[in-house]
């Protein structure tokens, strides 16, 4: 096992909390690979520490996916881009990146594949969904599959497991659960939150809609 430590490789400008996380990780992937050469990992992370650091990137956010990756493909690289990728967001086995193009892509179990083509204005990614807007109009790719939500980007939106819920257009709440679309109430300022995989959603007059398994419950 390699004796390595972050000190021998000097990666600038981290704190001292994220070199200690370095520490403890590294530590922990050699227990766990010890038939992959360390010193390559450490040619990796060096440079993608600099990079991270001077793009302002989250440091110890991107450690964590690195070596949770590493488990879950048994410590096996992967070239998914050639190119620093510009943004990236991992949900539930699978990350979602813009490459310097603008493309949306999507990787998972060793392949890729482009969500969009357009240049997303905005996306996201949460556990098992992703949601995305190109030209206003709105998309969720969910269970393998691409949804055009709606033909307008929401004011605001929650995102939760496989469930995704948004201001309409009228102001009220829709919700997208398991690649089905539900209007809930088109009652203005009303408030939502997503529950495991229901949605609840409180209006004005102190009423209240649960939509659970497909089914609103109102009182």
């Amino acid at each position: 096992m390699s004796n390595r430590r972050i000190s021998d490789i000097s990666i600038q400008k981290t704190s001292e909390k994220d070199r200690e996380l370095y520490e403890a990780l590294l530590f922990h992937f050699q227990l766990n690979f010890k038939n992959v050469d360390i010193d390559r990992i450490i040619c990796l992370l060096h440079p993608m520490g600099l990079y991270l650091d001077k793009n302002r990137m989250d440091f110890q956010s991107w450690l964590y996916q690195f070596f949770y990756s590493m488990e879950k493909r048994e410590g096996v690289f992967y070239d998914i881009e050639q190119l620093p990728m510009v943004k990236y967001k991992a949900g539930r086995g699978f990350v979602v990146y813009e490459d310097n193009s603008g493309n949306l892509w999507y990787y998972k179990d060793g392949e890729s594949f482009q969500l969009s083509n357009f240049g997303a204005d905005f996306w996201d990614v949460k556990d098992d969904i992703v949601v995305w807007t190109e030209s206003s109009y709105f998309f969720a790719y969910c269970n393998d599959e691409k949804t055009e939500v709606a033909n307008f980007k929401p004011l605001d939106y929650q995102i939760k497991n496989d469930v995704l819920a948004y201001r309409n257009i009228l102001g009220g709440v829709n919700a997208f659960v398991g690649g089905e679309a539900y209007e809930l109430t088109n009652m203005s300022d009303s408030n939502y939150s997503i529950y495991g995989s229901r949605v609840l959603v409180s209006m004005f007059n102190n009423s209240y809609i649960v939509l659970e398994n497909g089914v609103q419950y109102k009182n």
